[in-house]
């Protein structure tokens, strides 16, 4: 049985997702939150009632993550595994007595559901049966390690905000209306970085393309 923990953007992200039929078991603090959700799989499940499940799926904030292990990690029982996707949350960090897999999502969690498929990254040579059995053809599972996620992440977010911000203050100062800054934010970037990585750009944006090419030079 599995045990998700934590019900924020991730874990509801994964539950769109996944192809799990069985019943999946949430703890989260906001119970009110999980009984309302429009999944038949889920049940809310309480502290006392942990010793049930074999598989944990640590869906936290990294600040979070020690706190519920050292208040909650006596109602689990022995050979519990617990898999933690806190990106910025190192494995050695989490103070337990119970095995920890890393498990670390390369992406946005909103995003992946839009585009239909995940990635997730986990660590050398350990078990992901459980992982790949619960989360299922959606998502990709590859080995590598914590720190080339957290910095691809945090590079990726850095550069798109950083674009963003640049982008909205030259429309600005080019006196656009704003309805026309909206969309070209909301629109225009996120389709041609799509299409660029997709090879499908049109000729608009490939003479585009070998402008910055030949600017390059």
């Amino acid at each position: 049985m599995y045990l998700v923990v934590g019900f924020g953007k991730l874990a509801q992200s994964v539950l769109q997702l996944n192809s799990y039929h069985q019943e999946i078991f949430i703890y989260s603090k906001t119970r009110e939150k999980v009984e309302t959700y429009r999944d038949p799989r889920i049940t809310y499940l309480t502290k006392e009632e942990f010793g049930r499940v074999r598989y944990v799926l640590l869906m936290l904030p990294a600040s979070e993550v020690n706190e519920f292990m050292q208040m909650h990690e006596k109602y689990f029982g022995d050979g519990t595994l617990f898999y933690s996707f806190a990106t910025a949350l190192k494995i050695q960090a989490i103070k337990t007595r119970h095995e920890v897999i890393s498990c670390k999502l390369a992406g946005h969690a909103k995003q992946m559901v839009e585009d239909q498929h995940g990635l997730f990254v986990v660590s050398k040579n350990v078990n992901v049966v459980p992982l790949k059995t619960f989360l299922g053809e959606s998502f990709t599972i590859i080995e590598g390690n914590e720190e080339e996620v957290l910095l691809a992440n945090s590079l990726g977010t850095r550069a798109a905000i950083e674009m963003i911000i640049e982008l909205e203050e030259k429309l600005k100062k080019a006196g656009i209306q704003k309805a026309v800054i909206d969309q070209t934010l909301f629109q225009v970037t996120r389709g041609n970085i799509k299409t660029f990585i997709n090879g499908e750009l049109g000729d608009f944006a490939r003479k585009i393309v070998d402008e910055i090419k030949r600017g390059g030079q």
